[in-house]
């Protein structure tokens, strides 16, 4: 095991400053971001994409200052209905895997995503407890029509690429536990997508981490060390 730090809270710095810094908190690893909801100041995408020479200077780095490069993060929402996030995303998370087999990392961390409840809706909808037939409706169009067939394609190119994708199970997308995530396992017949074990968004759904990990098993890929405050009065 590597404990290491994701660096998008040390943006302001740059990547020789950043790799630093961890390895005097005795941090032996780092994960990147790719893409997705925020910029990846630390990854220099087109360079890395296009050039041996670049992934050897880059990889030079973290060789130099003792820290392994452990994965790439890609958050965001790839089967968002607005054309101006889902497209990109989704395109940020197929080159992230691109990227990740060049570097000889094994490992991208993202989200499932979430689409519209319906053909032609722009905003994505989160259906938690379908007690009414529309929701039912919603969860059929979004699983089947939507989340399978993408996911389908990323596990295909997550195949070819030796790369494992780790979805973070976080509220609203369509995998935001453990049940949503075996289920997209299942349905895509899944050998390099499992799952990211970030423990604080299961805490405040009432889920218990250490019993999900032995549930999950062999499906767990990556792990974020990361809790949550429950505030009992305002819940109660």
């Amino acid at each position: 095991m590597k404990l290491g730090a994701y660096t998008a809270c040390l943006h302001d710095r740059s990547l020789p400053e950043t790799l630093k810094i961890l390895r005097e908190m005795d941090l032996a690893s780092a994960e990147i971001n790719a893409g997705g909801f925020i910029p990846a100041p630390h990854l220099p995408v087109e360079q890395l994409l296009a050039s041996a020479a670049a992934r050897e200077e880059y990889l030079g780095l973290y060789e130099q200052a003792g820290v392994a490069l452990t994965g790439l993060n890609v958050n965001g929402n790839p089967l968002n209905p607005d054309p101006e996030v889902g497209p990109k995303h989704a395109a940020d998370l197929r080159q992230a895997i691109t990227v990740a087999s060049l570097l000889g990392v094994r490992r991208v961390v993202t989200m499932s995503g979430l689409p519209a409840a319906h053909q032609g809706g722009r905003a994505a909808s989160w259906t938690v407890n379908p007690w009414d037939s529309q929701f039912l409706d919603a969860l059929d169009y979004q699983w089947q029509q939507v989340a399978v067939p993408f996911w389908k394609d990323i596990q295909a190119r997550a195949r070819d690429a030796d790369v494992k994708v780790c979805i973070e199970m976080h509220p609203h997308n369509i995998v935001f536990n453990p049940g949503t995530l075996e289920r997209l396992a299942t349905e895509i017949n899944a050998t390099h997508v499992g799952a990211e074990m970030d423990p604080s968004h299961l805490f405040w759904q009432g889920i218990d981490p250490v019993a999900a990990i032995g549930h999950l098993g062999d499906l767990v890929y990556h792990a974020a060390a990361k809790d949550t405050r429950i505030n009992e009065q305002n819940c109660r």
